[in-house]
């Protein structure tokens, strides 16, 4: 799902034994109008939720339905609350009767379904404030997060994206034209047609280059020379104030 917000992809989690509730949740999620981009994983139990979370991990919200068979969204929540403290947890009920439960392990919200989308909102701006800026991208492990102020530079070969981050080096599958809007608002810019630079790196731009904080030195087209030097000025500004 494409993103007409800037940001990065949120990592959901859905988990209902009612194939049509399931679906429904899933349609209120995907929705035109609800401009998250974001990346679904259905779960039809929460036996099954638990031990997929215990291998692979690494969701930003997880949607439990409270009137499961196998495991309530209560036990449900507390067995991933056993390997994650942090991850949000919404839990989706048609009746508010086991509110109190619901706070014990620390749920983002306990809603009845009228209120799902805004409440929804709601945790993802949450979610933006707690975690800052982070970059995902696919790797051999599965999906690698590391944050973008650590990031120095994207490059573009083909079909391969490079990445030169304080972390070390990493190398997906990809475009440019997806890392630049994907890193919209983010302090990035591209310098040059294979290259985007982290304006928090920059230390120096010259005629047809720009020299990063870590002494790397980065080519710049000719075409983009007083964009980028504007660019820069406009950053550093917004950084003073």
């Amino acid at each position: 799902m494409d993103s007409e917000r800037g940001s990065l992809m949120y990592k959901v989690a859905i988990c209902d034994d009612n194939p049509a509730d399931l679906q429904l949740i899933t349609d209120y999620l995907t929705e035109p109008e609800f401009h998250y981009p974001l990346e679904l994983s259905s779960f039809h139990d929460g036996v099954e939720l638990a031990q997929a979370y215990k291998k692979e991990g690494q969701f930003d919200l997880i949607i439990l339905d409270m009137m499961m068979d196998r495991l309530n969204g209560i036990e449900t929540a507390l067995k991933i609350r056993k390997v994650d403290q942090n991850v949000a947890i919404l839990i989706v009920t048609a009746t508010v009767e086991y509110a109190i439960e619901g706070y014990k392990i620390n749920a983002a919200r306990y809603i009845v379904k009228p209120e799902f989308q805004k409440i929804t909102k709601n945790i993802f701006a949450s979610i933006d404030k707690k975690r800052g800026a982070y970059y995902r991208f696919p790797s051999k492990s599965g999906t690698t997060v590391i944050s973008m102020e650590d990031i120095f530079y994207f490059e573009s070969d083909i079909r391969s994206i490079h990445i030169s981050s304080r972390q070390g080096d990493y190398t997906f599958t990809g475009r440019i034209s997806a890392v630049e809007e994907q890193t919209e608002g983010h302090g990035f810019l591209r310098v040059h047609k294979s290259f985007i630079v982290n304006l928090k790196h920059v230390h120096n731009i010259f005629k047809d280059s720009v020299t990063l904080d870590n002494g790397e030195v980065i080519p710049l087209s000719h075409h983009r020379h007083r964009e980028v030097n504007q660019k820069f000025l406009d950053y550093m500004e917004e950084q003073i104030i």
